[in-house]
């Protein structure tokens, strides 16, 4: 395989990122200044955004592509988010040295692939999934904990040994799609058990590799490198609903009991198979009843 010059000063620029953080080594503000001009430059297509401080990713980006016109592709990311929020109304708890990253791609470019909407949410799942493991693979060579296991809930929370580490949430805005990710990098924050709130126990990156570094730069780092990849995704005249499917099945934990969170008694099922669609039969356990779901259901 031929990787073009810049892609090259883009894997030398993210390894010593990595060097340095897990070092514990951290940017100061110019050196961060100097970060994001350097993913300009070798991105010069994505407009990266960067806030100290946000409500929420999602609105900050709303509020950039609001004023921008020639952009294909733009990734927002926060050091700090106050008011996120996940799916179905949910809170998102964030804390400075987790990922918090909206990246926005033209409804267009994804339709003229023509591949159901539906396996959006698995592809990037299937995204944030890789870049956990890869990350957790390179930290742990500092450390001398075993790998976690790495696999996805449908259809797109990730999870570190059957914790919740990522969630994401995909919204719409004119003609864009608004893809917010939340990575837990360096913190876990407590999940209710009851109330609305209420989900699976979390876990970081922090937590399962027991390392010690600069999780503000890695936190930051893994939002815009999660933009490269929807933005090759895009590109690539290769895709094709079959290979989503197979790869995110290749994630999964088939077998996996699951809860419905919604429902009066919180019913466990297991997965019989996915549609070609993306969507996910189940079968209860309790009543055998049969179900064809297309969203998320669980917890």
């Amino acid at each position: 395989m031929t990787i073009c010059r810049r892609h090259k000063h883009l894997l030398r620029l993210t390894f010593l990122l990595l060097v340095l953080a897990v070092t514990t080594y951290c940017l100061t503000i110019e050196e961060e200044d100097t970060l994001l001009q350097q993913f300009q430059e070798y991105f010069p297509t994505i407009l990266f955004h960067h806030a100290m401080s946000t409500d929420s990713t999602q609105e900050e980006a709303r509020r950039i592509l609001s004023e921008s016109e020639d952009t294909t592709v733009a990734c927002v990311t926060a050091t700090e988010q106050t008011n996120g929020r996940g799916t179905s109304g949910r809170v998102w708890m964030g804390a400075k040295g987790n990922t918090f990253v909206t990246i926005a791609i033209r409804q267009s470019d994804f339709v003229s692939h023509k591949i159901p909407l539906t396996l959006l949410p698995l592809q990037v799942g299937i995204f944030v999934a890789r870049r956990v493991k890869q990350l957790l693979q390179q930290l742990q060579e500092s450390t001398s904990h075993p790998i976690p296991s790495v696999t996805l809930k449908w259809p797109n929370d990730v999870l570190v040994n059957e914790e919740k580490i990522a969630g994401i949430l995909i919204e719409s805005f004119e003609d864009w799609f608004l893809i917010g990710i939340g990575v837990n990098v360096a913190y876990a924050p407590p999940v209710p058990t009851t109330g609305p709130n209420h989900g699976r126990k979390s876990t970081s990156i922090a937590t399962a590799t027991n390392a010690a570094a600069d999780w503000n730069t890695i936190a930051r780092t893994l939002g815009m490198d999660l933009a490269t990849d929807l933005q090759s995704f895009l590109r690539n005249p290769t895709i094709s609903a079959t290979r989503i499917i197979e790869e995110w099945k290749g994630w999964a934990d088939m077998n996996m009991e699951l809860v419905m969170r919604d429902t009066p008694n919180q019913e466990r099922v297991k997965v019989v198979d996915m549609l070609p669609d993306g969507r996910l039969q189940v079968v209860g356990q309790d009543d055998g009843v049969h179900r064809t779901l297309v969203s998320d259901y669980f917890f």
